[in-house]
């Protein structure tokens, strides 16, 4: 119930074609020597995750390809992210290659350093280097039958020295063949991010570790506004809701105008924490308040803090 509810607010929002057109570009990329990696980019709030998760739906149909989902994020330290994601990558290929799950330790405990490397020994043979290590890998890799599909989602979320740790993975110590990244990110804040913590992270910087970027383009108002709709009728009265749609969506007034839509709610993250917020204390005031004074409480809640206190 939920994924498909999920489904059609896609389809409202008219990301199903995006989605589709992404997924059968895959098949273009090149990883018969090395990785591919693709940056998925849109500002924040502008559905990078919804994108993502239909997107991994759409490709588990297609049997040319397996999928890991790496959330760097989770983790605090330089150490935790390579570790985290050697430890996914090697778990996944151990079901059926026990020697590639052993290299892949291996080459990770070289990665990560003594302080952990422990951990690995029993999977270790002594004088094998990393070089070493990273050919076999390669090798094997570029002989399976499936690419392996890393999904990494919100980049956006991490500070510049982890964005960093993760950009290494992509374009160095993981870049085998048979293997796509596909990160989403704000590339506004994760350039920000990188700046702050190195000399060289100019505009053009990520572009290094990404092969194509796929820009995903910002909701039109009007798809936000039948997103809105398609939120508020979900639960409020029809009386009500006539009175929302009129105001908030209909309204064509001379001397001002006042769809949040064109001011306020600029994306569908704005979107859903502004119709959460109504619906939060919508069926204990619903027969108590008029919607709309209630709906502009809600804006001046999220969006103008400081005069809603005063109110309050």
């Amino acid at each position: 119930m939920l994924f498909n509810n999920f489904i059609r607010i896609l389809y409202i929002l008219n990301r199903i074609p995006f989605v589709k057109n992404f997924a059968k570009g895959l098949s273009c990329c090149n990883t018969s020597a090395s990785a591919y990696s693709i940056g998925v980019v849109a500002p924040w709030g502008n559905g990078k995750t919804s994108f993502i998760r239909l997107f991994a739906e759409e490709v588990q149909k297609d049997k040319k390809f397996e999928m890991i989902h790496f959330s760097p994020w989770h983790y605090s330290s330089r150490t935790d992210i390579v570790s985290a994601f050697y430890k996914q990558l090697s778990e996944h290929l151990a079901i059926n290659d026990i020697e590639l799950f052993r290299l892949i330790c291996n080459y990770s405990g070289w990665l990560i350093g003594e302080e952990k490397k422990s951990l690995l020994l029993p999977f270790s043979h002594s004088g094998e280097q990393p070089e070493e290590l990273y050919s076999k890998i390669s090798k094997i890799l570029s002989k399976r039958p499936k690419r392996i599909i890393f999904i990494i989602d919100d980049l956006d979320r991490l500070e510049g020295k982890e964005i960093l740790e993760v950009l290494k993975i992509i374009r160095g110590s993981a870049n085998f063949p048979n293997i796509i990244f596909i990160a989403a990110y704000d590339k506004e804040y994760v350039m920000k991010a990188i700046k702050a913590v190195h000399s060289g992270g100019d505009e053009r910087f990520i572009e290094k570790f990404f092969q194509t970027e796929y820009h995903l383009p910002q909701y039109p108002t009007d798809k936000i506004e039948k997103f809105v709709l398609s939120k508020a009728k979900e639960f409020m009265t029809h009386n009500d809701f006539s009175l929302f749609k009129e105001k908030y969506i209909e309204y064509n007034g001379l001397l001002s105008v006042t769809k949040p839509c064109d001011d306020c709610i600029k994306n569908i993250r704005d979107a859903k924490r502004w119709i959460n917020t109504i619906k939060i204390g919508y069926q204990r005031l619903k027969n108590e308040v008029n919607i709309c004074d209630y709906a502009d409480v809600a804006i001046l809640k999220l969006y103008f803090p400081t005069i809603y206190n005063i109110f309050s």
